[in-house]
């Protein structure tokens, strides 16, 4: 699962989806959160902002494959 979100990540909607999984025994290893770090962002446009955290298109799919390799790796790339 993937959540995302153009806000902080500490307390956002990942933040709640971890909490309601892990409230339910359900299993968060595979949870991937994506958000605003808690950092200084350089002042930039939107655009350069976005791509500085990755959360533009080419970081957001980045990540989407990333996380989609380590949950196939962790099944013994089956999946």
């Amino acid at each position: 699962m993937i959540t995302l979100e153009d806000h902080a990540l500490q307390n956002g909607f990942g933040t709640a989806v971890l909490e309601h999984a892990a409230s339910h025994d359900l299993p968060t290893a595979d949870l991937t959160r994506l958000g605003m770090p808690d950092r200084l962002i350089a002042h930039a446009s939107r655009g350069q902002q976005l791509a500085e955290v990755g959360l533009d298109v080419a970081g957001i799919v980045a990540s989407v494959k990333d996380a989609v390799r380590k949950v196939r790796a962790g099944r013994g790339g089956v999946g």
